[in-house]
């Protein structure tokens, strides 16, 4: 929700401009994780001649790792209109997206510090907010994307025997440019549809280490705020704001 996850069969090629600078270009089709739409599952990927492309720049030395990329994802959730005989029309509307994101790791012997922003339309296929709304003109369904931001940050300690850490995050629904009377996606909708307007989540917990093993206690507190939708995919009105408390507690062993 926070952010980015998944999987797909891909090209990847990286580039290194320098000795700390590299270019990292992805095209990818989607596969286990896919996106919502009107027809079969992953139809809307198949459909679409065009992978979505991903291209980056890192940098990174000894004690920092800096990232900052873009994504442009084409998809067409439908080859006709889904009527038959004289009323069945072709079509080839898609549903385009751009995504901006950006990331940073900084480490030394104390503290590992990690952050990562994102946003950007139709995000659906990464296990975060949003998808795409619909509308239909002449018996032909167009699509415009709903777009969400994201951002996290992580402050852990590098302690050899006792590590406390602290995490933050937080996710909104931006809805999309255009109107819609159907929604395709995760915790969206409009016209008057219940829908997620933003989750936040503050977590802190203790790495106790001894030798190749670590108990972990955490406490987690996440907190969303829900309401109407207008046309455009976003929350309209009074929000009610709902919230969870877990505890969790992991262990682990390397060998």
């Amino acid at each position: 929700m926070f952010n980015p996850f998944g999987w797909a069969s891909q090209v990847r090629l990286k580039q290194s401009l320098s000795k700390d600078v590299a270019a990292v270009f992805t095209a990818y089709k989607e596969r286990e994780f896919t996106t919502s739409g009107p027809g079969t599952q992953n139809s809307a990927s198949i459909n679409s001649a065009l992978p979505s492309l991903n291209a980056q720049l890192q940098y990174k030395n000894k004690n920092l790792f800096l990232g900052a990329g873009i994504e442009y994802k084409s998809l067409q959730p439908r080859t006709d209109n889904g009527l038959t005989g004289t009323s069945k029309m072709m079509t080839t509307k898609k549903a385009n997206s751009t995504t901006f994101y950006g990331y940073g790791k900084y480490a030394n012997d104390k503290i590992t510090i990690k952050a990562y922003g994102i946003s950007g339309g139709n995000m659906f296929n990464m296990v975060m907010l949003g998808g795409y709304i619909g509308s239909t003109t002449n018996g032909i369904e167009t699509y415009e994307a709903t777009k969400a931001t994201a951002f996290w940050i992580d402050i852990a300690s590098n302690g050899k025997s006792v590590a406390p850490g602290l995490f933050f995050g937080t996710t909104k629904n931006n809805g999309a440019d255009n109107a819609g009377t159907v929604a395709y996606g995760r915790g969206i909708g409009v016209n008057g549809a219940r829908m997620v307007d933003n989750v936040w989540r503050l977590s802190g917990r203790v790495d106790f280490k001894k030798n190749k093993f670590r108990i972990s206690p955490e406490l987690e507190l996440t907190s969303a705020d829900w309401g109407a939708s207008d046309a455009f995919g976003k929350v309209t009105g009074a929000t009610t704001s709902v919230s969870n408390f877990r505890t969790m507690l992991s262990c682990v062993y390397t060998f």
